[in-house]
């Protein structure tokens, strides 16, 4: 079946804009998730087809960015049901924004940038997401609860004890 046979010239704009707006958030958020970049691009790929799917049926009452973000959720836990794979948080490089002209300050920004990653993958799923989402996302809880078809008071309360088990976590790496 082919996507574009079924799809308005409005609706091809509308994803195209979609895609050009989010598509690198959206990818990075995978590469958090599954710390693997060429997985990453697969399920990237396949989220933004099943948007490109879900179009015409798609309406303009909520966030589209909670929307796509929750497709890609749906997406990386297809992958994993079906491969049966973990998922791997300590495999994830550093981020640019983490190297300074300082060699110093980059080889303490990477020991922690690891400490952080190695935290975050002892975590349950659940609180991984929300911490990725709030903190390298900057999502609010009620943006977070769209994503993840939850009430805002569970994504607060999940948020919570994200927080303190991997605040416990980081003073017991000390």
């Amino acid at each position: 079946m082919a996507i574009n046979k079924k799809i308005s010239e409005a609706g091809k704009e509308f994803i195209e804009a979609a895609a050009q707006k989010h598509y690198d958030e959206i990818y990075i958020f995978i590469c958090r998730r599954c710390g693997n970049e060429d997985d990453a691009k697969d399920i990237c790929q396949n989220a933004f087809i099943k948007f490109a799917r879900s179009v015409n049926t798609y309406r303009e009452k909520g966030n589209m960015r909670a929307y796509l973000f929750k497709i890609a959720i749906n997406c990386c836990n297809d992958y994993y049901r079906q491969t049966k794979a973990s998922l791997p948080l300590d495999a994830l490089p550093n981020s640019a924004e983490n190297y300074t002209k300082d060699p110093q300050q980059t080889v303490e920004a990477d020991e922690e940038g690891r400490k952080v990653t190695s935290i975050l993958s002892s975590l349950p799923q659940n609180q991984k997401d929300v911490l990725i989402l709030r903190y390298y996302h900057n999502m609010k809880p009620r943006e977070i609860a769209s994503c993840l078809s939850l009430p805002v008071t569970t994504i607060k309360t999940r948020l919570g004890r994200a927080k303190k088990s991997f605040a416990k976590e980081w003073e017991n790496d000390r």
